[in-house]
């Protein structure tokens, strides 16, 4: 009965060991991810930084040909004095 006893608590014993493993396992990949995770929201800040920046200058740069077309920079010259 003993033996037994002994057997199942190295059973035991290895489980925990197994089980502790593991979970020390999956703490580096979650790590690893929330790392990751970061690192790719920076970059896609930046991406989105980019495109509004390319947004506003396609929009001056529409007004501008707008504004040509129309002849209101020729009317802003010369009430500016240019």
């Amino acid at each position: 009965m003993t033996e037994q006893l002994d057997q199942r608590v190295n059973q035991l014993e290895k489980a925990q060991v197994r089980t502790e493993t593991t979970m020390e396992q999956q703490t580096k990949r979650l790590d690893k991810l929330d790392k990751d995770f970061i690192d790719m929201n920076t970059t896609l800040l930046g991406i989105l930084h980019a495109i509004n920046q390319v947004k506003w200058v396609s929009a001056g740069a529409l007004l501008t040909v707008f504004a040509q077309q129309m002849g209101l920079l020729e009317v802003l010259k010369k009430a500016i004095g240019l």
